[in-house]
C-alpha cells in the first residue's frame, strides 16, 4: 500500500502464542526485502501479526518462512490480492450503507473474516462494518448487505460450511430505517 493509495495486496495474519513471539517473527520477516508490517498488536498473552506482502516475495515463499515458527504460531492465513474495498472497511476507511438485509457475522480467527469479507465482496456484497476487538477473546465482527435476501441467506449458510470459526451467523431482512442509519456517519 503505497502513502495515501490503497489497491488489492496479499496479506499475511498470524496469531503467535507469545506476544514476544510476534516480535520476534515481524524482525525476520522486516529483514527480507518486500515485506511490510501493517499491524503487531497484544491479544492478551496472545500477538497478532499481520503483513503485506509485495511482488518481491510470494505467498509460497512466506508459508515456506512461516514454517521456521511453527512452535511459535497460534494460527495463520495468507490472503491473496485482498481488495482495496476489504482493507479500507478493516481499516475503518470506508464502509457501505446497509440495503435490504443485514448479514450479522463473527469470528474468532481475524483471517477467517478476511477471507469471508474477500468472498462477500467478489459475490457483489457489501461491508457495512467490520470490526476486530483486541483481547485475550479476540473476536471479528463483520456486517454484510445486499439488495437481495437471498444472496445473504446463501452467505450465511457458505460461511457455516467454509469458516469453522464462524458462529451464529444472523440475517436481519428489512432492517428499520434506524436500524440502517446506526451505520451512517451522516444518517439521513
Amino acid at each position: 500500500m503505497e502513502s495515501g493509495k490503497i489497491s488489492s495486496s496479499h496479506w499475511l495474519v498470524a496469531i503467535t502464542k507469545h506476544y514476544a513471539s510476534a516480535f520476534i517473527i515481524a524482525d525476520y520477516f522486516l529483514k527480507k526485502e518486500g515485506t511490510r508490517c501493517l499491524e503487531i498488536s497484544a491479544l492478551g498473552k496472545q500477538g497478532l501479526l499481520i503483513f503485506e506482502i509485495n511482488e518481491k516475495l510470494s505467498p509460497v515463499d512466506y508459508k515456506i518462512f512461516l514454517g521456521n515458527f511453527n512452535d511459535q504460531l497460534e494460527k495463520q492465513i495468507i490472503i491473496e490480492n485482498l481488495p482495496a474495498e476489504v482493507i479500507k472497511s478493516y481499516l475503518s476507511l470506508e464502509n457501505s450503507n446497509a440495503d435490504n438485509f443485514l448479514l450479522f457475522l463473527e469470528f474468532d480467527f481475524l483471517g477467517e473474516a478476511l477471507m469471508a469479507a474477500q468472498n462477500a465482496v467478489s459475490r457483489g456484497l457489501k461491508i457495512v462494518d467490520f470490526r476486530f476487538i483486541r483481547s485475550s477473546n479476540s473476536v471479528t465482527h463483520l456486517i454484510l448487505t445486499g439488495a437481495e435476501e437471498a444472496e445473504g441467506q446463501s452467505f450465511r449458510k457458505e460461511c457455516v460450511r467454509e469458516y469453522p470459526g464462524v458462529s451464529q451467523p444472523q440475517l436481519l431482512a428489512h432492517p428499520a430505517a434506524e436500524i440502517k442509519n446506526f451505520f451512517e456517519i451522516f444518517p439521513s
